[in-house]
């Protein structure tokens, strides 16, 4: 079986208005649910993608799962899937 991941940024998925009535924690599950779906696009393992950052795999999978992360761990993980285009906005 195959499967065809398509990852959107949250900003794609909803309105401006419809991200407001979030919830930081559902936010932060969001953009969780992001990285992980162009880390497995890149087909890299939280594993690989940990080590090329220099972070532990308890980082990603905590990113992974909407945890909170500090933003000097977030941008070189963006870096490593080619996403700091993410970035764009700011």
């Amino acid at each position: 079986m195959i499967v065809i991941m398509y990852c959107t940024t949250i900003t794609q998925k909803a309105t401006i208005m419809e991200l407001y009535a979030l919830t930081d924690n559902m936010i932060l599950e969001k953009i969780g649910e992001n990285i992980k779906c162009m880390r497995l696009e890149h087909n890299i393992s939280q594993k690989e993608l940990a080590g090329s950052v220099g972070v532990a795999i308890s980082s990603i999978a905590a990113l992974e799962r909407g945890e909170n992360i500090s933003l000097k761990t977030l941008v070189p993980i963006l870096r490593a899937l080619n996403s700091l285009h993410m970035l764009s906005g700011f």
